[in-house]
């Protein structure tokens, strides 16, 4: 590899690792690609090609698993209704969430929590609110269980 290619590959790299920190940072919100690409000095055109390029899929994709990622870790914290959640993680309705959920998932976002509370209740005989995730109460029970 020359350096050239070296300094090109550079470049790509660090420019994917700040797409990747912006829709960390703002996929909660309504984020758009125009938004990076004003940012990085580009058009929408050039960081549409960047992202397909390097990332294989369309950003609109990208932000939406970054959401639904982060709406599975709460489902699984068990803290927040399902319509918080969604809000949480960049939805803007939760009807179109549970829609997308379902198509993504296969299932809804209700049944995934029914799934991870009878996957608790089968390990741990504890029934948790969804997951054991956050609840410090159902991890204190589970300890006494144990020790017992």
């Amino acid at each position: 590899m020359t350096v050239e290619e070296q300094a090109m590959d550079e470049q790509r790299n660090s420019r994917l690792l700040r797409l990747i920190q912006f829709v960390d940072e703002h996929y909660m919100h309504k984020i758009r690609l125009s938004d990076f690409a004003r940012q990085e000095g580009r058009s929408v055109s050039y960081m549409s090609h960047f992202v397909k390029d390097t990332m294989n899929q369309t950003f609109q994709d990208y932000v939406t698993s970054v959401r639904f990622n982060r709406a599975r870790q709460m489902i699984a914290e068990g803290t927040e209704s399902l319509v918080s959640i969604s809000l949480a993680s960049g939805f803007s309705d939760y009807r179109y969430f549970s829609q997308a959920f379902l198509k993504t998932y296969g299932m809804t976002a209700h049944e995934l929590t029914r799934t991870m509370i009878q996957d608790v209740l089968k390990q741990s005989g504890i029934t948790a609110t969804a997951g054991i995730g956050t609840n410090l109460y159902l991890c204190k029970v589970a300890m006494d269980i144990v020790a017992k």
